[in-house]
């Protein structure tokens, strides 16, 4: 996982393998605010680390984005997702976590 931060946002890449990884495990990507409520680290766990750190992206902001319905990697065989796997999807999120639905 790569990422880049603006002023308001935070871009983040991640490979498809990395993304595979997240959504079979169930991970999130949280992020650690500084005192302002933006976040200014990020990482990849199941649950936060703190309890100010929160979620800036799941694998479905990934998907929406690239316009899928899933990652599709359970119908896919072990050679797919290895040709696959280094090529790399990007989302743009706010800093300050995700606005539940």
């Amino acid at each position: 996982m790569r990422y880049t931060f603006t002023e308001q946002d935070v871009e983040i890449l991640c490979t498809f393998e990395e993304l595979v990884e997240m959504d079979f495990l169930n991970l999130a990507i949280w992020g650690t605010p500084n005192g302002e409520g933006n976040a200014v680290t990020l990482y990849k766990s199941m649950v936060s680390h703190r309890p100010s750190d929160f979620v800036v992206a799941q694998v479905e902001d990934f998907c929406k984005e690239q316009g899928w319905y899933s990652l599709g990697w359970e119908e896919m065989t072990r050679e797919e997702v290895e040709e696959i796997g280094n090529e790399t999807y990007g989302v743009v999120v706010g800093r300050r976590g995700k606005i539940w639905e």
